[in-house]
């Protein structure tokens, strides 16, 4: 039994065809936790966490996204994962499948990270209570 049908010289090319997009879905974003002092980034395989204890702001930053360079990231169909740099931002860490729902955290370290939650005022909420922090209007 073969699973793939065809000639088999045609194999190879389709598979490096959507290798990068297997490859892409792998390295995507598939939500975000708040837990023990953590945001938890989950991914298809892994979660990455980051630790909130040296969070001092955090606000809404819808259009942060579009104001962006991509520096080495993964930017298309399956979201922003990667490095950027904002005007007037800096370099920050993008994990962001929705950039009109992006949300800025900026951490005492000088670390910049933007996420895109499915609700960005409950997770404000959520991570303002968590790291015992002010709540910010904006970037």
């Amino acid at each position: 039994f073969s699973p793939m049908r065809g000639p088999a010289a045609t194999a190879g090319p389709l598979l490096l065809l959507h290798a990068p997009s297997a490859l892409l879905g792998f390295l995507s974003v598939r939500g975000y936790a708040v837990g023990d002092g953590r945001l938890i980034i989950q991914r298809l395989g892994w979660a990455t966490g980051i630790e909130l204890s040296g969070l001092v702001e955090a606000s809404p930053a819808p259009e942060i996204v579009k104001r962006s360079w991509a520096v080495w990231s993964t930017r298309g169909v399956f979201g922003f994962v990667g490095y950027a740099y904002g005007t007037g931002l800096g370099v920050y860490r993008a994990y962001v499948t929705d950039p009109g729902k992006a949300v800025l955290l900026r951490f005492r370290s000088g670390k910049r990270v933007v996420v895109s939650p499915d609700s960005p005022a409950e997770f404000l909420a959520t991570i303002v209570a968590v790291a015992g922090i002010k709540p910010a209007d904006g970037p």
